[in-house]
């Protein structure tokens, strides 16, 4: 009769103390068409040092080579929870996929999301490319898009200007004068 029990809750695991992620996302696509992709899937940037400061930016046709503007610091629980996903979809691992030094050097087709992935963890270093349709890394990929409170919402394609109304001519002209020219500072 276990039809009411509730589940127990995920233990918490610590993550370790020198834990930082670093997600580099690269589109194949335009400008148009990333601003229409969800923020995991555009070319951008995240990265969670060891104090948990996330910095994080996917604005189209920026480097993601550089290193991103600071949005925000994590709670405990929240890198607690970014660890967890990261161990359980085997990220940690260096028989992942193949180990790259320098994951800036692998190039991305037209049409094509590249994903490359550095973890350090326990003094390990695991550097990993991993394509578009790895569901692992995507689920940090939204993990981490979400703590930075990016939106899958594209930019809005137009702003509307504040209507402004003409309420005729200045009625404060005839207490002007025009011919004192600019206010001096030595009267």
């Amino acid at each position: 009769m276990t039809g009411c029990a509730a589940s127990k809750p995920a233990p918490s695991v610590r993550p370790p103390d020198d834990l930082t992620i670093d997600l580099v996302i690269v589109s194949g696509f335009d400008k148009a068409q990333q601003e229409q992709a969800p923020a995991h899937e555009r070319t951008g940037r995240f990265v969670v040092l060891p104090g948990g400061d996330l910095l994080a930016s996917t604005a189209p046709g920026e480097d993601p080579a550089e290193f991103p503007p600071f949005r925000r610091t994590l709670t405990l629980a929240e890198v607690e929870a970014l660890w967890r996903v990261a161990q359980e979809n085997d990220l940690t691992a260096s028989s992942t996929t193949a180990l790259v030094g320098n994951l800036d050097t692998v190039e991305t087709y037209l049409g094509e999301i590249r994903y490359n992935l550095a973890i350090r963890a326990d003094g390990e270093r695991h550097a990993h490319i991993f394509g578009g349709g790895n569901s692992a890394v995507r689920n940090l990929a939204r993990s981490l898009a979400a703590l930075s409170w990016m939106s899958d919402d594209p930019p809005s394609a137009r702003v509307l200007a504040p209507r402004r109304y003409d309420f005729g001519p200045d009625p404060y002209a005839p207490y002007r004068s025009t011919d004192q020219g600019p206010p001096n500072d030595s009267d």
